[in-house]
């Protein structure tokens, strides 16, 4: 496959309040708050770099283990040490286990998931130590995007352990996860002011009509809703209802034989249908790439290669494609009677169509679906297709 242009914005590519972020004090904890696009995750990135010239030690956190590979493949030619990234909930029993003496983190009473932490418990052991140890224990520099993912407690262990300098990039807009962070809430744990919190708006990766269709999911008011940018081409998004599947599948590959170069995301509801579209899609005679990923499996996925990579709405968080299909939308559990359920869905649609940078279809497999309810009526914004076009 052709190689894809990914790569960090160069000095001259940032905009006014980015160079602000950009060049906060190494010290302290700085707040960057912004929407999809904005340039969040660029950064972290870009903060990395100057603490790796710095000759300061950090850690970068992140949740998601494909934003993971997303941020190491970016950095690769910008950071000489290569980028310092771990998943969150991994280095953090990693640390307490070397340094606080507490070999397995205790799990709440039922709990579903060995994530599931009793974080009382985990902070009233922090409290049990003496200070000499809390004081002589690693204390890196903090850099967190998707800071919203993590929940306040972790922030609070941190803060109980001694760490003194974060950089976190965070959009409760983009909640996906059950145990998660307000920015109300991360001004609380850090004694924040409302004017120590940095903001910054402006949209560069989606096309106007992109991004007029994600802003149609915005719920929370607490971060700025992304200034529609003026890029734009003539690719309103599109919500097709189809019936036979073949179709489809042919529809992507052909939208990628058009340019080899270009990366396309297939956005799927559930494994099930993940694995269905890859299956159809891989063993394909144009030579386009198809990768898939979901928990569980090893594989590396390259950003810096044109073809489709195939997953689910839970990995997509913090990517970035030139393309996204959202596979079979009618598949989403929905209860449009439940509010929690019909904002924790605009919150992943937000974050779904939010990913694309020139163009973004929406696939529905028959005509019947409840997540319609939460799609814009007006043609402008998404024009509606029955069949293959």
């Amino acid at each position: 496959m052709e190689n894809r242009e990914f790569r960090l914005p160069d000095a001259d590519e940032l905009n006014r309040d980015q160079i602000y972020v950009r060049d906060l004090p190494l010290d302290g904890v700085h707040l960057i708050v912004g929407g999809p696009g904005t340039g969040k995750s660029v950064m972290t990135l870009l903060r990395a770099g100057r603490l790796e010239r710095a000759k300061k030690d950090y850690i970068y956190l992140a949740y998601n283990k494909l934003l993971i590979q997303s941020s190491v493949q970016m950095t690769q030619s910008f950071l000489k040490e290569g980028l310092k990234i771990a998943q969150w909930q991994s280095w953090f029993c990693q640390y307490v286990r070397q340094y606080l003496d507490l070999d397995n983190i205790p799990t709440k009473e039922g709990a579903s998931s060995k994530f599931d932490w009793d974080w009382q418990a985990v902070l009233a052991h922090i409290d049990s130590l003496p200070f000499e140890k809390l004081e002589i224990a690693d204390k890196p520099y903090l850099i967190i995007d998707e800071g919203q993912d993590m929940p306040p407690e972790f922030y609070r262990a941190l803060i109980s352990i001694g760490f003194e300098n974060f950089y976190i990039a965070a959009d409760q807009n983009q909640q996906i996860t059950e145990r998660n962070s307000s920015i109300k809430d991360l001004k609380d744990e850090f004694s924040l002011e409302a004017d120590e919190v940095n903001y910054i708006s402006m949209n560069y990766r989606n096309t106007s009509r992109i991004a007029k269709l994600a802003n149609e999911f915005y719920t929370d008011e607490a971060s700025n809703k992304p200034e529609i940018p003026d890029r734009d081409n003539e690719l309103i998004p599109v919500l097709y209802t189809y019936h036979n599947p073949e179709l489809i599948y042919q529809k992507i590959l052909n939208t990628m034989t058009l340019d080899k170069s270009k990366l396309a995301g297939v956005i799927c509801p559930n494994n099930k249908i993940r694995e269905q579209f890859y299956k159809h899609l891989k063993n394909n005679e144009k030579g386009i790439l198809v990768r898939t990923y979901a928990h569980g499996i090893q594989e590396s996925l390259n950003f810096n290669q044109g073809g489709i990579i195939v997953i689910n709405g839970q990995s997509c968080k913090g990517l970035e494609f030139d393309y996204v299909f959202l596979g079979d939308v009618n598949k989403y559990y929905f209860n449009p009677n439940d509010p929690k359920i019909v904002s924790d869905s605009k919150k992943l649609f937000y974050v779904m169509t939010s990913r694309p940078k020139e163009q973004l279809i929406l696939l529905q497999h028959g005509e019947e679906s409840h997540i319609k309810s939460i799609l814009p009526d007006n043609e402008n914004i998404l024009r509606k297709v029955t069949g293959y076009e």
